[in-house]
């Protein structure tokens, strides 16, 4: 749907901000269980895998990367630790950082609120984005129904300027002005 685009968009043109994922401990912490290493021999990255992610793989007993994901997820981690426990993480992991953060992966509340409860409701923001043909049906993610007071629906359009262009739009208020280079092309 643009989850991704749009917090990398965001994280340009706002330079005091940053990427992170809730998913980002879930997909290393699959990796160093299954001891998939990047070429400098360290775990992988938690990217590593993007572009096979519904695709067997060996080192991981056969499943996709995103049913191990999902497993690891909703079958090791939650179970001992609590739903809430990748909110919790993502706090421990960013609670003495400044300036925004551009998360583009939350798809369960109990996570969410974890933040919304260490950073406070006037400083989340809740973007969800819809495109044409894409969903939640592989996932075990769905949209998030927050009671926040800066929640915003997009309708991504499939192009980089009208996308773009709504972004700025409903996250503008929130953060000020979007800097964006003279030479910048989306």
């Amino acid at each position: 749907s643009g989850k991704d685009t749009a917090a990398d968009l965001l994280n340009h043109v706002f330079p005091t901000g940053r990427k992170d994922k809730f998913a980002r401990p879930v997909k290393e912490g699959v990796h160093g269980m299954f001891r998939i290493l990047g070429a400098d021999g360290r775990v992988a990255r938690h990217n590593a895998l993007e572009r096979v992610k519904d695709v067997p793989h060996r080192a991981l007993m056969g499943m996709t990367p995103r049913e191990a994901y999902i497993w690891y997820s909703e079958e090791v981690m939650k179970p001992k630790f609590g739903k809430d426990v990748f909110g919790k993480m993502f706090v421990q992991d960013n609670a003495d950082k400044r300036g925004p953060i551009f998360v583009s992966d939350s798809g369960f509340e109990e996570e969410a609120y974890a933040v919304v409860e260490h950073f406070g409701m006037n400083n989340v923001m809740l973007v969800r984005l819809h495109r044409e043909g894409h969903d939640f049906s592989r996932d075990s993610r769905s949209h998030l129904n927050l009671d926040l007071w800066q929640t915003h629906d997009i309708m991504n359009p499939g192009e980089y300027g009208p996308f773009f262009a709504k972004l700025k739009e409903v996250v503008e208020p929130f953060l000020g002005p979007a800097r964006i280079p003279e030479d910048w092309r989306y």
